[in-house]
């Protein structure tokens, strides 16, 4: 058998098990599928009709901010002059702390669009980072830890101090912020190492010795039937042994990623009273509380535009769910520095491999990094003899460098993440500003639940609903999961939601859309 149990030291969810969405295309397409599900045409809808108003976004437990980046590297797509106020909801601040973190390293223009990629995976999915990453993360926990304490913000500040809103939150929940984006410093020591195999002990108890079956069990009889045959059994059993999901340049992991500890409240087994139940003093502990059953690839790594990373040989795929996730990190911090789609690049092995392919290969073009041009693009130029040719390229490279980050905050300047934690309901579902206030609204497996909280009355009518089911989660079943994907849509229906088809070719695995129908036209 695998391991279909419960983890009793998985509290935390930092990413989670879907697809990233592009949270403003899946507005404007949803209300395309709305009038031809509607038989009553007369109500004249008018696409371009909110485009002059503000898109509001409720993201209940996203777990990581992939729709975030999704929505914000996509908007030059469509209405791209329409701003953005995305509220997150998640039950931790330390998964506020890790939105922070994940979006201002996707952000950084100091770093090469290559480094930003590798940093971001890193930070995301790996519970051990390089040296020169763990000190990045130091002083950029310092920077955000200043932008919680300055939330008052003006034309003049810099651009997260714009970007993010702390206003939902309370004075002691902004000083737990503070302290957890501080607590990256490498002065705070952890072994990760034993943190790691502590868990892992704990989790396989007395089959630890069979830890390598039980692996390939979950592997080949759980993940491979849910369709994520993109994600390669080495890359499962790595991250399953050691919590390193993405190698990094042949790197060597020797720093703690600070980012995924975490706080957990338990009790103590003191004593037995004389009714025989156990007694003891509430306790909070930090440390390694993430999942180590699912992986992180699920986020990026199982879905891609580009239908050539999914090539098979032998029945086997070509490509990695690492690639993959490289390649759709790549494509999101180009798009939104340059604002055009990301093209894939075939090497010259895979073009020989599969020449029948090859028919775009003249119109694609490389990545472009923000802050300098590929090393080796400089080396095969046939006016290399020239040092003029050389000074005036280094200023092109520096007036795209710049143009391209003024295209980045100007963007950024149209959207605005309002940081929410604490009780749903009460913070959330029964505050009177959000009452019919939201445009979208996500919610996460985890949360699948508080469907029934009174989120309905939260939607604008014909609002769209997207619900992540459990069919990545490795903790059930594969007839839990069939059950899990059936609750969801009765919940949805049973709170007054109407199931809505995949908008326009867009198919998201895992995702079920509703759209909350209007009332009656008044007269």
């Amino acid at each position: 058998m695998g391991t279909t149990t419960q983890d009793a030291n998985h509290v935390h969810n930092f990413w989670g098990f879907s697809a990233p969405l592009d949270l403003k295309y899946l507005s404007v397409a949803s209300r395309i599928l709305q009038v031809a599900m509607d038989d009553e045409l007369e109500t004249g809808l008018d696409l371009d009709a909110d485009q002059d108003q503000k898109l509001a976004i409720l993201q209940v437990s996203p777990c990581d901010p992939r729709h975030t980046l999704q929505t914000l590297a996509r908007s030059w797509r469509r209405q791209p002059e329409r701003t953005v106020q995305i509220t997150v909801f998640e039950t931790s601040c330390e998964a506020l702390a890790r939105h922070m973190i994940l979006i201002s390293i996707f952000m950084d223009t100091e770093l090469t669009a290559r480094d930003r990629m590798e940093t971001y995976l890193e930070v995301f999915g790996n519970v051990k980072v390089r040296e020169k990453t763990a000190e990045y993360l130091e002083e950029r926990g310092k920077l955000l830890a200043n932008v919680v304490l300055d939330s008052n913000f003006g034309e003049g500040d810099g651009v997260f101090n714009r970007l993010f809103d702390f206003s939902q939150l309370k004075f002691k929940e902004k000083d737990e912020m503070v302290d957890i984006l501080r607590s990256y410093t490498r002065k705070q020591d952890y072994n990760m190492d034993a943190a790691w195999d502590w868990r892992c002990r704990k989790f396989y108890g007395e089959r630890y010795d069979h830890l390598k079956n039980l692996v390939d069990w979950d592997y080949h009889m759980r993940l491979r039937e849910t369709g994520a045959s993109i994600i390669h059994f080495r890359e499962f059993r790595d991250f399953r042994k050691t919590g390193i999901a993405f190698d990094i340049r042949d790197s060597s992991f020797i720093e703690p990623n600070r980012t995924l500890l975490g706080t957990a409240v338990g009790r103590t087994n003191d004593f037995t009273d004389r009714y025989g139940k156990k007694r003891g003093s509430s306790v909070t502990t930090r440390g390694l509380y993430t999942d180590m059953q699912s992986s992180p690839y699920m986020a990026f790594g199982v879905e891609c535009e580009e239908k050539r990373f999914f090539r098979q040989s032998n029945k086997e795929h070509v490509k990695t769910s690492a690639d993959v996730t490289e390649f759709n990190l790549e494509g999101m911090i180009h798009e939104m520095y340059n604002h055009e789609k990301y093209k894939y690049i075939p090497s010259q092995a895979e073009s020989d491999r599969f020449p029948e392919e090859e028919n775009d290969k003249n119109e694609n073009k490389p990545l472009a990094s923000v802050a300098e041009e590929d090393a080796e693009s400089k080396q095969n130029k046939e006016d290399n003899n020239q040092g003029d040719d050389k000074e005036k390229e280094a200023k092109n490279l520096d007036k795209q460098k710049e143009a391209a980050t003024a295209r980045a905050n100007a963007t950024a300047g149209q959207f605005r993440i309002s940081l929410v934690t604490g009780d749903l309901v009460k913070n959330v579902a029964k505050k009177a500003a959000n009452q019919k206030a939201f445009d979208v609204i996500t919610i996460g497996c985890w949360m699948t639940h508080r469907i029934a909280d009174g989120i309905e009355k939260l939607a604008k009518p014909r609002a769209v609903l997207a619900m992540e089911d459990g069919t990545y989660m490795l903790s059930i079943t594969k007839e839990q999961a069939v059950t899990f994907r059936t609750r969801v849509d009765e919940l949805a229906i049973e709170a007054g939601w109407q199931p809505l088809s995949a908008p326009l070719g867009a198919t998201p695995k895992v995702h079920h859309l509703f759209t909350m129908k209007p009332g009656p036209v008044a007269a």
